[in-house]
C-alpha cells in the first residue's frame, strides 16, 4: 500500500483491473488512521483523469465544478460505491457470498453503465468502447461499474484475494502461476510483514 500523506497521484495501481483500484482508493479500513485518498472532489476526477475515465478535455471541464454541490455529492456517492465493491470483493476473496443488498446495488447501476458503450472496429475485430467524451461528472462512476461486471462474470474472478497484511484491506488479482501472492505490493505489505517476523524471531531468542 502507498504511504500516507502523499497525493493521489502517487497512489500505486496494484489490484489488475479499475474497479479494483478504486476500491484501493481507501486502506486500512476500521482503523484510526484509515487511509483515504479521494479526500475532495479534486482527487477524484485527477485519479479518473490518470486512469484515462476522463479525457483532458472533460477533465478540465470537470476541474472546474470542483467545489460546486453536485461535485460534493459525486464524491459521497462515490465513497458509497467504493465500500460497496469493498465488501462484494472481500467476501469473494473469504470463499463467502457477497451480501444480497450489495449486489443489488451494483446491479442498479448496470443499466446506465451499459447504455453508454459502443462497439468500434479494430484491428482484431470489434472491441467496446466508453462513448462520447463529454461525461457528465455524475458519470465518472460508470466504467468502474462496468470494470466490476466484467470482473465478477470472468474466471479471473477466483484469483481475487485480499491483502495478508492484517488490517490493509487492499485487494488485488492473483496472478502468480501458483497462486502463492499474498501482499498488496511486496515491496510494502510484504516488507512489512518480513520485518515483523524478524522482529518477533529475534525477540524470542
Amino acid at each position: 500500500m502507498a504511504a500516507i500523506g502523499r497525493g493521489i497521484l502517487d497512489l500505486e495501481r496494484v489490484g489488475g483491473m479499475l474497479c479494483i483500484d478504486f476500491v484501493n482508493t481507501m486502506g486500512w479500513r476500521g482503523r484510526a488512521l484509515s487511509n483515504e485518498w479521494l479526500k475532495t472532489p479534486a482527487d477524484l476526477f485527477l485519479w479518473a483523469r490518470s486512469c484515462h475515465i476522463l479525457s483532458q478535455d472533460t477533465f478540465d471541464r470537470a476541474s472546474l465544478m470542483a467545489e460546486s454541490d453536485a461535485a460534493g455529492d459525486l464524491l459521497e456517492k462515490a465513497h458509497s460505491f467504493r465500500e460497496v465493491l469493498y465488501c462484494i470483493f472481500s467476501a469473494i476473496a473469504a470463499k463467502q457470498r457477497p451480501c444480497d443488498a450489495d449486489i443489488t446495488t451494483l446491479n442498479n447501476g448496470l443499466p446506465a453503465a451499459l447504455s453508454r458503450l459502443r462497439l468500434r472496429p479494430s484491428g482484431t475485430g470489434e472491441q467496446w468502447e466508453w462513448h462520447g467524451d463529454d461525461v457528465a461528472i455524475e458519470e465518472i462512476l460508470l466504467p468502474i461499474v462496468r470494470s466490476a461486471m466484467e470482473l465478477l462474470t470472468s474466471p479471473r474472478i477466483s484469483r481475487l484475494k485480499e491483502c495478508a497484511n492484517e488490517g490493509c484491506a487492499w485487494v488485488f488479482l492473483d496472478g502468480s502461476k501458483n497462486r502463492s501472492r499474498r501482499w498488496c505490493d511486496m515491496r510494502d505489505c510484504g516488507n512489512r510483514a518480513k520485518a515483523k517476523r524478524h522482529y518477533h524471531r529475534a525477540k524470542s531468542t
